[in-house]
Formats: C-alpha cells, sequence, structure tokens
C-alpha cells in the first residue's frame, strides 16, 4: 500500500493550480513497502522551453515523538522533457516516515520551476 500526492488535483479542487513555466505536470507518490521507501517522480515538461531538472529528495523517520532523522537521500539531473522515476531506499522498520521533495525544472528563459512538498507515511512493518 502506498500513499501519493500530486502538485496538481489537491490545488485543483481549490480551484488555484500552480503557474508553471517549463513543467506541464509533475506526480510524485511515496510510501513504505517490505522496509523499502518507494519513491515515485513522473514529469512533463514543456519541450521548447525546458532545459533540465534537478530532482532531490529527502526519507526521514521519526524518532522520540518529536525529532527527525535521515535515512536516505537521492538526487539526479535528468536532461529529458518527460521522465518517469522510481526509487526505492531501504528503512529500518516500523514508524512514522516522511518525504521531502524539492523538483527543479529549469527552462532557456532562465526561469526555474519549484515544487516543493512533503508526505508522511506511517509503516506498521
Amino acid at each position: 500500500v502506498s500513499a501519493s500526492a500530486s502538485t496538481g488535483p489537491s490545488l485543483a479542487d481549490t480551484g488555484v493550480t500552480p503557474r508553471w513555466t517549463n513543467c506541464v505536470t509533475c506526480d510524485t507518490a511515496f510510501g513504505v513497502i517490505d522496509n523499502n521507501a518507494e519513491i515515485f517522480i513522473d514529469y512533463f515538461a514543456d519541450e521548447a522551453l525546458f532545459t533540465h531538472a534537478v530532482l532531490k529528495v529527502t526519507v526521514e523517520k521519526r524518532f522520540l515523538l518529536v525529532f527527525w532523522k535521515d535515512v536516505g537521500e537521492w538526487s539526479t539531473t535528468s536532461y529529458e522533457h518527460s521522465a518517469m522515476f522510481g526509487v526505492d531506499i531501504p528503512v529500518d522498520g516500523s514508524g512514522k516516515y516522511r518525504c521531502h521533495f524539492y523538483l527543479e525544472f529549469y527552462g532557456n528563459t532562465g526561469e526555474v520551476d519549484v515544487v516543493e512538498h512533503t508526505n508522511t507515511y506511517d509503516y506498521d512493518g
């Protein structure tokens, strides 16, 4: 079972959508299964404007009820205007996990579209 979040639909419900120059759509998902944090990023950018994307993800686990510690990171630079990434990061058992997505989409106009959000997931191991 995985939880997912999207930068578009949740905002579309309120009638407010992001105003991007280079990126057309960007969907992400995060969940934990079999002691692996499963991370998914799928984006489509304007081919005429897009130059590259810098994708960064950090997974953290909560401890002592209020503190968080890093358990894994992943990053890449993509030069494809349309790409899909699936990443597994090993985690150490039951607990509350969160995933920070920081995605930058660069274009030939100098504009940078930034998609940044955090998802949490309770894992029972």
